[in-house]
């Protein structure tokens, strides 16, 4: 299956294949947590280029999430995100 097949072809359907991504990863045997989140934590630090990045990030993610539940009309996008 490709990538896009698999994200389907409403904005609900991509927006629940995020989530059943996340929830495939995370159940991983090898899962070590998330290489940003572990990485803002090591340099916590607002100003370090690497939790500057990791903050993009997060912030780029939750944009990606907030507009796929707007586009699916979701209750509450910002707070889903």
């Amino acid at each position: 299956m490709r990538n896009t097949e698999r994200l389907g072809s409403t904005p609900k359907e991509q927006l629940l294949s995020v989530f059943d991504a996340v929830g495939e990863w995370i159940q991983e045997k090898n899962f070590a947590g998330c290489m940003f989140i572990n990485a803002s934590a090591e340099y916590s630090q607002a100003d370090n280029p690497s939790h500057i990045l990791c903050a993009e990030h997060k912030r780029l993610v939750r944009e990606y999430i907030r507009d796929l539940a707007v586009k699916a009309e979701m209750n509450n996008p910002e707070e889903l995100s």
